[in-house]
């Protein structure tokens, strides 16, 4: 049975014919009865207190017709030290004083008989009137029978939640007077011109209109710029010369549509409408439910999150560092009970490729995660039992049937543009781009500032060493970092768990985990980029399409790479006349090194590791990227020299051509002067050949010679001793003055 008491309140059902709700006053058990103040509906000048039977209340309790109240709908609470108790503090303390001897002359103030006397003492006593008592005393009854419920009602002032709106009798009294319709609401300061209007349905309907037309849209243009708007669109008027103009004086003012906007337009609707749905989710929802994970999650394992950012640093090239090659893709997974970043994968690579490699780092992880010695000598994974991330780019193509079929793990995507549903492993991409901002090539912002340098003229940084730069910032964040808003449960802070990454890890383990073993097979086999490879006679020949050029016209070329196993020798794999040549296999490929080869036999059952040949010994330690990147500048500068080959050509064949057509002009020329028969002209083909042979042997014209030698002898007819030739035939002369040329 409910015991009771002063001051509790008591409500009765409604099949009693009583007030809903009473207050116990006081309790006389030994004459069993109890004085009750009604509460409801409202106490006026005729309400005091009465009288009823104990028995009855608790009869009436235990029927269920009335129950005590666990919460007083009507007592007020302040705190001591607040501003409105240090405001009204001094009234409530007057108005006590003045009924403090009256209330507290129990039980005669509730007897009918007594009160008159008791009141008229405390009139003349206090010198104030009888109203101002009465009303304090049925106060301070209603309120809870405390001090403080005779603070000042100032929630009753002003007629909260109440529109002020023209009455009939309002109207009927303006029409009676001939004067102007009373303006409701706040006064204008200046109202000379036009003290306003009241907002009738019409213009009510105009304000919603013209906040949804133009206001509530993305356009997100301002208040003012609307209420023109509605201005220009409902509140016109076209003059007697057909100008138009706004009839102002009839028209709402700028803060009567600002009262229907905030009023009677919910403040969710207006950011959903003016910023998107998504924005609204995003950063302005309501955050109530939203707790720590980490106390409903089972150990580590247990969910992870993957993720993927562009990494803020400007790279330059393995092979060439003068060369920029842009900006690296930065994946990240972790376990969220512990907040260990258990995987991550910095690479050229986007999409497929990029994620699935950094799911393969993190399984094969969990041999020093786990810190079991047999798992890491059996090569087998540890795979986690949810797996969380968003539709972003780097799960197109992320097969979740065969993560679900292969690795048991159940995966989960966030909505779009919802980052906060894995604020965890965001929050991990904030602090990784403070930790870089002291890397060379860093760049602030996506487009470069006006007036700032170009970061790329910066770079110094290959991938590998952005790798290796990001992955001793891991291992310090796993190792030494402070979780200071990590909440830990009641086991972990009973057995002092330090809030750091690998020491949550390692007490998961322990006392919990869901981490699941699968063999390292099956990663290879599901994980790692797949391909097919063809065997020749110079081993298993991998191809890579890839993109050498987009400046004029896409050029694509194949990159080769040729793998060699123990296997495939002793089985005559690549004898040019055996089966086996021309035919294709199953491969898989390590993106990190070019050297590793997977064959995946008896349909992903076994695997087979392969080695590059000893031709392609340069790739060996090389990421796939930078052989890519190596092939790539070689085949962009095979383009570039045939195009200097293709013009040095060109203007070799030109100046041959010239040498052609000025030899040619100079024979026309001699052929047409000389006026020989055709078979003269071959006739003195062999003299022309000797003359060709002693012009290079520096005599100009055997023709010319004789010529000389003959003006000679008709000069010196008379003494042909001295002559250089006795009188021969021209032949013979020729043959003469050879001989002659050869012994000089």
């Amino acid at each position: 049975m409910t015991s009771l008491f002063p001051r509790m309140v008591i409500q009765w059902e409604e099949i009693l014919n009583r007030d809903k709700f009473e207050r116990i006053l006081w309790i006389d058990k030994k004459n069993n009865l109890v004085v009750l103040f009604p509460l409801t509906p409202e106490v006026t000048e005729s309400t005091f207190p009465s009288y009823l039977p104990l028995s009855d209340i608790e009869e009436a309790i235990r029927m269920g017709n009335a129950i005590v109240r666990t919460v007083d709908p009507y007592t007020r609470t302040f705190s001591s030290d607040s501003t409105f108790v240090k405001r009204h503090g001094k009234a409530r303390d007057e108005a006590w004083s003045k009924i403090k001897d009256l209330v507290l002359n129990e039980p005669d103030i509730y007897d009918p008989k007594k009160r008159g006397a008791l009141f008229r003492s405390a009139i003349n006593e206090k010198g104030i009137s009888s109203r101002t008592l009465y009303k304090s005393c049925r106060k301070y009854w209603k309120y809870g029978k405390t001090p403080s419920a005779l603070l000042p009602l100032m929630d009753k002032c002003g007629a909260p939640g109440i529109k002020r709106e023209l009455t009939k009798e309002m109207v009927e009294a303006a029409l009676e007077k001939g004067e102007p319709l009373p303006k409701r609401g706040r006064k204008k300061i200046i109202h000379d011109l036009s003290p306003g209007i009241n907002l009738t349905t019409i213009d009510k309907e105009n304000i919603k209109k013209a906040l949804n037309e133009f206001y509530l849209k993305k356009s997100e243009i301002s208040m003012v710029e609307a209420y023109q708007r509605m201005l220009e669109k409902y509140y016109t008027k076209i003059e007697t010369d057909g100008t138009e103009v706004i009839e102002i004086d009839k028209a709402p003012s700028i803060g009567q549509m600002k009262h229907i906007c905030y009023s009677e337009m919910g403040l969710g609707k207006k950011i959903k409408a003016r910023k998107g749905r998504n924005e609204f989710n995003l950063n302005h929802r309501s955050k109530i439910g939203e707790g720590k994970v980490e106390n409903v999650l089972d150990g580590p394992g247990f969910m992870y999150q993957m993720d993927s950012t562009v990494g803020d640093v400007e790279l330059v090239s393995s092979i060439d560092r003068s060369r920029k090659i842009g900006k690296a893709t930065v994946y990240f997974i972790m376990d969220i009970f512990s907040r260990y970043i258990v995987g991550s994968h910095i690479g050229l690579e986007k999409g497929w490729d990029g994620a699935h490699r950094a799911l393969f780092d993190a399984f094969t992880n969990a041999a020093v995660l786990s810190r079991n010695e047999s798992f890491e000598s059996k090569k087998y994974c540890a795979v986690p039992k949810h797996l969380l991330f968003d539709k972003g780019s780097e799960n197109i193509g992320l097969n979740s049937d065969n993560l679900t079929l292969f690795f048991n793990i159940e995966t989960m995507n966030t909505p779009s543009f919802r980052a906060d549903l894995k604020g965890e492993i965001e929050e991990r991409f904030n602090w990784l781009k403070n930790e870089l901002r002291t890397l060379p090539g860093f760049a602030k912002s996506i487009i470069k500032p006006r007036g700032e340098k170009d970061p790329a003229d910066k770079a110094t940084l290959t991938v590998a060493d952005l790798r290796s730069a990001i992955k001793i910032i891991i291992d310090d964040y796993n190792n030494n970092s402070h979780l200071q808003n990590y909440m830990r449960n009641l086991e972990m802070v009973k057995d002092n768990v330090v809030r750091c990454p690998v020491n949550i890890w390692e007490w998961g383990l322990e006392n919990s985990g869901s981490l699941a073993y699968v063999d390292y097979e099956t990663a290879i086999v599901n994980l790692l980029p797949r391909g097919k490879a063809t065997i020749t006679e110079n081993g298993i020949k991998l191809n890579k399409r890839i993109i050498v050029s987009e400046q004029v016209t896409k050029v694509e070329e194949y990159v080769e790479f040729y793998y060699s196993t123990a296997r495939a020798i002793n089985e005559e794999w690549f004898i040019s006349s055996g089966a086996k040549i021309g035919s294709s296999v199953d491969v898989a490929y390590d993106p990190y090194d070019v050297n590793i080869l997977y064959l995946v036999l008896d349909d992903g059952k076994k695997v087979e590791r392969c080695n590059l040949t000893s031709n392609y010994s340069r790739y060996i330690g090389m990421h796939h990227s930078d052989a890519v990147d190596l092939f790539k500048a070689e085949q962009f500068e095979t383009m570039v020299r045939k195009e200097q080959e293709h013009q040095s050509k060109m203007l070799k064949n030109k100046s041959v051509s010239n040498v052609v057509n000025e030899a040619a002009l100079k024979t026309n020329e001699d052929v047409i002067q000389s006026n020989l028969s055709k078979s003269s002209q071959k006739n003195g083909k062999r003299t022309a050949a000797l003359e060709e042979k002693f012009h290079d042997q520096g005599v100009t014209s055997i023709t010319q010679h004789l010529k000389r030698e003959s003006a000679v002898e008709e000069k010196n007819d008379e003494n042909e001793e001295k002559l250089i030739f006795p009188r021969q035939s021209k032949y013979q002369q020729i043959l003469q003055l050879m001989k002659e040329k050869e012994e000089f």
